[in-house]
């Protein structure tokens, strides 16, 4: 049996339509072949999209964003619009089609910390489960069954608004750009803990892949700059957007640095080689996963724009900075004792001073959370020694 083909259109092809292809492909994937696309492309599927389709054994890692242009002068039998800015902006199609609007809410916009969001994209997602499937059912039903007549299908309302189109390709922009921050900060979060491992097992292969893999955080850090001085120069932003922009700048520029400290503590790894350390690492896994947890955190600050969650996750610090010290007087014994061993202890000494600097640099984080919200900057750290006049 042929399979009948279906385009779902959305802006951005990050999550609302790529989860209706996804969906239409695993449950309906014997009637339909399902594609989508964007109007204006992100170029990612958003990480969250991804989670929760996989919460129902539907793998959408290896989608891209795509668009309509790919699509223009290929026949569907149906398409569909799942977002009002794609329902009002998107092309004529001039091919073979049915085109019906089945609105959903942009689960991208959601705000607050991770499980808030993903409770949105869940809704959103069933939603979209429990609408377009049926949708397809009731209007091409398998061979043999008649289908519905137009009128005896019930649509889910298209909101009506009157917001400016522009105004609100504007906030979705800004949005995307938060995501694109966010996806950043999982993959730097994810290096930097596979460093430790990596160091723990000494595995040569994982260490050179990492060092590698860090090409692609410098290139999305790059990407997220010209996005962001793009949108400055389109839309000149004032007051606390400019502040975000220019938060979202400096963020990214903190996070390729920590991915940085990921990759030096994988070429530590490559120079011990496989000759045993000098010490087992306890306290450096505790520090750790002290850093990626306060890293995650100030990114969920971030988007919520919580001050007060700013405010206090540099506290943590003080652990790493303790953690930092006992390493350092252990190595220092290690040398004492056997002066011989003085290379592989600086190795260990400097793995642990990457993860010390990565929690310095997740305060700096803070800091330009507590900007971006209040317009005011607050020194964090503040423990420094005044040095003023020292030669």
């Amino acid at each position: 049996m042929t399979k009948r083909r279906v385009l779902i259109l959305c802006t951005g092809n990050s999550c609302r339509s790529q989860m209706a292809e996804g969906l239409i492909n695993h449950f309906l994937g014997d009637q339909w072949h399902a594609q989508s696309a964007g109007t204006k492309p992100s170029g990612y599927v958003h990480l969250l999209a991804i989670e929760v389709m996989a919460e129902l054994g539907i793998d959408l890692s290896r989608h891209r964003s795509k668009s309509t242009e790919e699509f223009v002068g290929q026949d569907f039998d149906l398409v569909i619009t799942v977002c009002d800015d794609a329902a009002e902006n998107c092309p004529v199609w001039l091919g073979k089609g049915k085109k019906v609007h089945i609105g959903f809410e942009d689960p991208a916009l959601a705000s607050g910390r991770l499980d808030e969001q993903l409770k949105v994209f869940r809704r959103v997602r069933d939603k979209i489960r429990k609408s377009v499937l049926l949708y397809l059912q009731q209007a091409f039903p398998p061979a043999g069954q008649a289908s519905a007549s137009p009128s005896s299908i019930t649509l889910p309302g298209r909101p009506s608004g009157t917001e400016s189109s522009m105004r609100v390709h504007y906030q979705q922009e800004l949005r995307r750009l938060q995501d694109e921050l966010l996806l950043m900060g999982s993959v730097v979060c994810q290096a930097l803990h596979s460093s430790i491992e990596i160091l723990k097992a000494q595995n040569l292969d994982q260490a050179r892949q990492l060092v590698a893999d860090d090409r692609l955080i410098n290139q999305k850090r790059y990407a997220i700059e010209d996005a962001c001085l793009t949108l400055i120069a389109t839309q000149q932003p004032m007051a606390r957007d400019m502040r975000l922009i220019a938060g979202i700048l400096e963020i990214a520029s903190e996070l390729e640095r920590i991915g940085d400290y990921a990759k030096g503590i994988a070429r530590i790894t490559l120079y011990i080689g496989r000759e045993p350390l000098v010490k087992p690492l306890v306290h450096m896994p505790q520090m750790c996963d002290i850093v990626v947890r306060m890293l995650r955190a100030s990114l969920d600050a971030f988007v919520a724009q919580d001050v007060e969650q700013a405010r206090q996750i540099p506290n943590q610090d003080d652990e790493v900075d303790a953690l930092y010290n006992t390493i350092n007087r252990e190595l220092i014994d290690i040398i004492v004792a056997n002066p011989k061993l003085i290379d592989h202890a600086n190795y260990l000494s400097w793995a642990a001073h990457n993860l010390e600097r990565a929690a310095d640099r997740t305060t700096n984080i803070c800091e330009r959370i507590i900007y971006t919200v209040t317009g005011k900057f607050v020194e964090m750290d503040n423990k420094e020694p005044d040095l003023a006049g020292v030669n």
